[in-house]
């Protein structure tokens, strides 16, 4: 969203909304040209698109008892190009639409921090740890933790043992991953290492590139997919 919210401000011109090319985003992620790319910009834009957000004290009343509680998106709506009698032949732009409180704020100079929006929309206090633990890691793409570690993180440890069944963990970090992957902030997550305990079992999060300001490793591009784009 971040990267979204650069272009707006070098190419919309004060308008909602603004048309741009895969490239564009491309590099300004630092991501390398290629089809792969192309699709998983599109994925995780369709994914931002849908995310709902709620704005508390979005805008204060008149009437000093109230305040007003927003439910919006980030994104209010993506115009994808595709050739006609095709099902993936897409072209190389499109046209994304920015909702009016965002496009509202960014004229008068009150820019949102969307990490605090999307953390805000967390439900579980274990999901919202994890939102900022990985966002931590601001170098990296995809981050690794020991389930030992990131159970001791959240004091699901005492004196080197567990409080709780080692699955209970595991479903609570798991429910976390969920939601976290639901608000758009990772695209995927998997567990490696021991099947039992916490030692040596790991659990691996892929954050979301349209999230990332910095270029994303090329050994964690996956092989490439095939997408048919056309210039114009």
């Amino acid at each position: 969203m971040g990267a979204i919210q650069s272009l707006w401000f070098k190419q919309s011109g004060g308008k909602s909304a603004v048309e741009l090319k895969y490239a564009d985003i491309l590099n300004e992620l630092g991501l390398s040209d290629g089809a792969s790319n192309y699709k998983r910009i599109q994925e995780s834009l369709i994914r931002l698109k849908d995310i709902e957000v709620t704005l508390t004290q979005y805008q204060r009343s008149q009437n000093a008892e109230y305040e007003e509680i927003a439910l919006t998106r980030l994104i209010d709506q993506i115009v994808f190009r595709r050739k006609v009698n095709t099902i993936d032949h897409y072209q190389r732009k499109f046209e994304i639409r920015l909702p009016e409180w965002l496009v509202q704020a960014n004229r008068d100079g009150n820019l949102f921090d969307v990490s605090l929006i999307l953390m805000n929309d967390l439900k579980s206090y274990l999901a919202q740890g994890m939102y900022w633990l990985v966002s931590s890691y601001t170098e990296e793409h995809k981050v690794e933790l020991e389930l030992f570690t990131l159970a001791g993180h959240f004091h699901f440890v005492d004196g080197g043992q567990p409080i709780m069944p080692v699955y209970k963990i595991v479903e609570r970090i798991t429910q976390a991953c969920e939601e976290l992957k639901q608000v758009g902030f990772i695209d995927s997550y998997s567990y490696s290492g021991k099947k039992q305990g916490l030692v040596d079992r790991y659990l691996s999060v892929v954050k979301n590139p349209v999230f990332l300001n910095i270029p994303v490793r090329s050994r964690e591009v996956p092989p490439p997919e095939q997408m048919e784009l056309w210039r114009e």
